[in-house]
């Protein structure tokens, strides 16, 4: 039926091609990538000047992690329409995403000139210049982009890593504010809870840091990982600072060392002579990856969060 098409006059061309993209449409909706990636594929053959078809088919490959395959796709659509500002700003997407950010920033460039008031690239060319050590001028796009539209939680978790990045966790910390006022009470998602911990900590707020941590984890949260291997670490710090005089009760050091459920899992949450770790806290046991059991010449922050835990233990039963 292609071939035949290809021979039809120029109604039917469109009129097939607009069929079989809507097709594609529907393959993409049900989440069959492969079909509507055919689908949009004979749909441009058929009748390639048809934009849409193009940027349907790169957001196909994206979603595959075929980035390369979608640059080709947006590159060959921009050959029918120089200035379409949707292609190139997904083209800069593409190339971003292969770490080309050079490549990305130009398409950017020639975006912004067509329309300046277009968040979304002010927004990516703020993440390529944050990844890339400039952050003087992804602060100044970021800003342009919240001028442009409300500021949403990915564009305000850019701007404290960016506080960050430049050592400004007082501004950090403000921003932070404005993320927390967008969930009720005890429903932060765990990436605000590290930012918040991340400021305090840059302010020479260790204690607050930890136990804005200790919160999160004693409510159950949602158990990321980050969070877990933050609030440890941020106890060890403490925890080496701290030495406890006689007559002081034992020291409170770490929920992790003393919350860890039993597992049946060697190499997961057990070292080699089958003790416990905290790291068998981390993720929920139908999620445990597998892998090789720590070596004992390693030395990371399980390992030294389990041997200060004992030498704390040691040195409490000697003053008894």
């Amino acid at each position: 039926m292609g071939q035949n098409l290809m021979w039809g006059n120029r109604e039917e061309r469109i009129s097939a091609s607009r069929q079989i993209s809507r097709n594609g449409s529907e393959w993409a909706g049900r989440g069959a990538s492969a079909e509507a990636i055919e689908s949009f594929q004979e749909a441009i053959r058929i009748w390639p000047s048809d934009i849409r078809n193009y940027l349907e088919l790169a957001n196909q490959y994206s979603q595959q992690n075929e980035h390369a395959a979608a640059t080709k796709t947006l590159q060959d659509g921009l050959k029918y329409d120089q200035n379409n500002v949707e292609l190139r700003l997904q083209l800069a997407h593409s190339l971003s995403a292969q770490g080309f950010g050079d490549a990305a920033l130009e398409q950017l460039e020639q975006v912004l000139r067509t329309d300046r008031q277009l968040a979304a690239a002010w927004l990516l060319r703020a993440k390529i210049h944050h990844e890339q050590g400039r952050y003087d001028e992804a602060l100044a796009d970021a800003y342009q982009a919240e001028s442009r539209q409300p500021a949403t939680e990915e564009l305000l978790q850019l701007l404290c890593q960016i506080y960050f990045c430049q050592g400004r966790p007082n501004r950090a910390w403000s921003i932070v504010q404005r993320l927390n006022a967008q969930y009720p009470d005890g429903q932060r998602p765990s990436q605000v809870v590290v930012l918040e911990a991340e400021a305090l900590y840059q302010m020479n707020r260790k204690q607050d840091a930890i136990q804005t941590l200790q919160h999160w984890f004693h409510a159950g949260g949602d158990q990321d990982p980050k969070c877990c291997v933050m609030l440890a670490q941020l106890h060890q710090e403490i925890s080496a600072e701290t030495t406890p005089s006689a007559g002081d009760g034992p020291f409170d050091w770490n929920p992790l060392a003393t919350q860890i459920p039993t597992t049946a899992h060697p190499g997961w949450g057990q070292d080699s002579d089958g003790q416990q770790t905290p790291l068998a806290t981390l993720y929920p046991i139908t999620e445990r990856p597998k892998f090789r059991p720590l070596a004992r010449d390693q030395v990371d922050r399980w390992e030294l969060l389990r041997e200060g835990s004992d030498a704390r233990q040691s040195t409490e039963r000697q003053m008894q």
